[in-house]
């Protein structure tokens, strides 16, 4: 599993998705509001919620 900040830009870890060995990419919300994180969660395919509060 990798535990990743959302991209900057949309789908930029879709290698490591799609890879293998990789079971499930997590993305931390990086301190965006949670309407911002889940709208970049939501264009960024297979990668998934690590929210923290």
């Amino acid at each position: 599993m990798l535990k990743l900040t959302l991209p900057e830009k949309d789908n930029s870890y879709k290698d490591l998705v799609e890879h293998p060995s990789v079971l499930r990419v997590l993305a931390f919300s990086g301190g965006y509001s949670r309407a911002e994180a889940n709208g970049r969660l939501t264009r960024n395919n297979g990668v998934i919620a690590s929210f923290s509060f």
